[in-house]
């Protein structure tokens, strides 16, 4: 038993049970008796809780609060409400409590829960005694559920995974003040990760933060190098060895072959070892610097990245424009000897494309299992069947312990893969995990996905699967996670497929599966805003807003504000000129704001807001209402500098323009929208006291530009693209700068 949360839990009774309250504890009453003991059974649990108490007022009113002790307690609370309580007896809505400042009760319940998302708040429908009763019995039953599960007893199983899932969404954003907490103080302090994992995030933080020193001097890099490691983090450090010694300065292609074979390769090795691999350009420019180097053919490397966007890329194409400087000769010998060969200078892909043209054999079976190893596609698991079949399941196996016995048991089974729609089907009805899912899913090549279209017509029927009797169990996120891989890797001519599949997952959302889960409905919307960006018609925009007005009754609360604001946002960049119901989907979010509840919302998005009443005709005059708030915002804040701002969406840096203007009227805002390294975006950069950059590609030209115009200058990147994020980056800046 925690001693520090006992003490929290009885100073929390004092004042639950204090002025205001009907019920008195202690009590000689032997039903509240039963129901207090009830719930302090759940101070021996790890975290604490939940806990359901009731409070009566003066007028015999009883209403319940449910308070949870942590972000995976309180998700599964709220689904265990919703299925012992819910709103037969009781007012239950699913939402968390509307906080009233000013309540005692409500402070006392979010101090122990140590968040107003935590805390549920229902009353008892009517004062007759048969009601109370039935709801008491309703509460009881609740609790002594929880208290018969496993000592975690309302944790959420995946609720590591739902801590991952938001670091790399601030990993996306480049949100680094997000992701270093989350990373240092919610996910290691939960205890659950090995060392070795450990390392592996700390080294995606790293990187995609651009701390290079730090990594450099990583003390776990050494044997980072030397493990066998996820893709992700090969990626990371592919970032890092492309940043190494003169290589980062070295431009033209045979200079740049001959450092990384002289100083870069000797360290980093066969980072990333086969198409397979690859994540980003990084690890792309990588691959084929590595594979060149040591011997391969270009124009076959070039092959293996037909129908991939990184082979797309010009610091990829430029390994294949120039004609090599002495002419490249076929290597000769006995198979045996090339794939020997092969396999000691690190090329994976040339191991199985020698295995794939030639007979089975036993004395090729152990490089079979170690190219397989990185190259786990349909290709290799259909040379795996053909060894199968013609030498037998047992020689295979043998050849496979043999190789999990080197790598200390970090080899993976080699078996024909089963098809992404499978393994959707497999979570849909909980054959396995999401947990299990993501860990599958971040290694899997999508190679297959875009080389073979009735994958993605499997995957699609999978998902419409998941909506009917076949599939119970939310789907969303894991297909989210299949998207975004293949929406990283299609080239120009594949990006039909991206297209297909994010129709598919938004509308399986729209149909309810997993619904009010408010991450899950951040990274639609990101979808939302990536389909409107690669244009859709009048009736296709029509369908979006229907999809979207379904699912929003969930997030009408004041925690959700933003997230509705920049739904709107989105919604509002691809309206056409015809009439459309955009105004019906955003007239219930705006006109929530009031002058009770403005207090409790973010001011940038109550600013944001008011200029979107006004560009949909409500008039809210929402800005009217956050006149107290703004004052004591700006109290002792008198700036009268200049900002620059950087997006791709022109429409969010005017709102956010206007906002900060009607914050700060000394203030002067300059934008530009360039897509490229511009001279007047240099310009602009270098001539602004404060440079804020609205982009989650924080790497391409112009954010290059940028970054290189800056030097030591302020550079702020904002967590997110929506106008909301813009102005929160320059009021927090400012804020920041002023208390100094």
């Amino acid at each position: 038993m925690n001693g520090d949360f006992v003490q929290r839990w009885q100073n929390f009774l004092g004042t639950f049970y204090g002025s205001g309250n009907r019920l008195d504890w202690p009590s000689d009453l032997t039903k509240l008796k039963e129901l207090v003991e009830k719930n302090e059974e759940g101070l021996d649990s790890i975290p604490p809780g939940p806990f359901v108490l009731p409070h009566r007022d003066h007028d015999n009113r009883t209403t319940y609060f449910a308070i949870a002790t942590d972000e995976a307690q309180g998700q599964e609370l709220r689904r265990i409400l919703s299925g012992v309580v819910g709103p037969t007896y009781t007012t239950f809505t699913g939402r968390p409590i509307e906080l009233d400042d000013s309540n005692s009760i409500h402070s006392a319940a979010v101090e122990l829960a140590g968040s107003a998302d935590r805390v549920f708040q229902f009353g008892v429908v009517g004062d007759s005694e048969d009601v109370k009763g039935a709801a008491r019995l309703q509460v009881l039953m609740l609790l002594d559920l929880t208290r018969r599960r496993p000592r975690r007893r309302v944790e959420s199983p995946d609720s590591f995974w739902r801590l991952y899932r938001e670091f790399e969404r601030t990993l996306a954003e480049g949100n680094q003040e997000l992701a270093n907490r989350l990373l240092y103080g919610s996910i290691f302090q939960k205890g659950t990760l090995s060392g070795r994992n450990r390392w592996y995030l700390e080294v995606r933080y790293l990187a995609s933060f651009q701390l290079w020193e730090e990594l450099e001097n990583l003390p776990s890099l050494p044997d980072l190098l030397r493990l066998h490691r996820p893709a992700l983090v090969s990626d990371a450090l592919a970032a890092l060895a492309l940043r190494t010694g003169p290589l980062a300065t070295t431009q033209t292609v045979p200079e740049r072959l001959e450092v990384f074979g002289e100083q870069v390769a000797p360290r980093f090795q066969a980072l990333v070892p086969s198409v397979e691999s690859v994540r980003s350009i990084a690890s792309a420019e990588y691959y084929v610097l590595w594979q060149i180097t040591t011997g391969d053919i270009p124009t076959v490397i070039r092959d293996r990245l037909n129908g991939l966007s990184w082979g797309e890329a010009n610091e990829v194409k430029r390994y294949f424009v120039e004609e090599p400087s002495t002419p490249v000769v076929e290597p000769e010998g006995s198979i045996s000897d090339l794939v020997n060969e092969a396999l000691r200078c690190g090329q994976y892909d040339r191991v199985l494309e020698l295995l794939i043209a030639v007979d089975p054999a036993e004395n090729l079976i152990q490089a079979l299992a170690q190219s397989v190893q990185c190259t786990l596609n349909a290709s290799a698991g259909s040379l795996i069947d053909r060894y199968r079949e013609t030498l037998g399941d047992s020689v295979v196996d043998e050849a496979v312990n043999r190789l999990r016995i080197v790598h200390s048991g970090e080899s993976q089974d080699i078996s024909t893969p089963t098809s992404w729609g499978h393994q959707i089907n497999q979570v849909a009805t909980g054959e396995i995990t999401e947990r299990r899912f993501n860990e599958l899913a971040e290694e899997r090549p999508v190679l297959d996905l875009l080389r073979r279209p009735d994958e993605v017509e499997d995957l699609v029927e999978a998902l419409q699967r998941a909506v009917s009797a076949e599939g119970t169990r939310p789907v969303i996120d894991p297909a989210l996670r299949i998207l975004r891989r293949l929406d990283e890797a299609a080239a120009t001519e594949d990006r039909h497929l991206v297209t297909r599949l994010r129709w598919e997952i938004i509308e399986l959302w729209g149909l309810g599966n997993d619904p009010g889960d408010a991450t899950t409905a951040e990274e639609v919307l990101d979808e939302i805003d990536n389909l409107l960006a690669t244009g859709c018609s009048v009736d296709d925009y029509q369908r979006l807003i229907e999809t979207m007005s379904v699912v929003w009754d969930d997030f009408l609360t004041d925690r959700c504000f933003g997230l509705g604001i920049r739904a709107i946002e989105i919604l509002a960049s691809g309206q056409s000129t015809g009439e459309t119901d955009l105004r019906s989907f955003a007239g219930p979010i705006l006109s929530r704001v009031t002058s009770a509840n403005v207090g409790r919302l973010e001011v940038e998005d109550v600013l944001i807001g008011d200029s979107l009443s006004t560009e949909l005709g409500f008039g809210l005059e929402l800005r009217s209402l956050l006149t107290e708030a703004l004052e004591q915002s700006q109290e002792g804040v008198s700036w009268s500098g200049t900002i620059g701002l950087y997006s791709l969406d022109e429409a969010a840096t005017r709102r956010a323009t206007a906002a900060l203007e009607s914050v700060l009227p000394d203030l002067e805002v300059r934008s530009r929208h360039d897509h490229v390294a511009s001279d007047p975006l240099r310009a602009m950069t270098s001539n602004v006291d404060l440079m804020i950059v609205a982009t989650r590609v924080a790497t391409h030209a112009a954010t290059d530009a940028i970054r290189d115009a800056r030097g030591d200058q302020p550079l702020v990147y904002a967590s997110g693209k929506g106008s909301s994020s813009i102005v929160r980056a320059a009021l927090e800046w400012i804020t920041s700068r002023e208390a100094l």
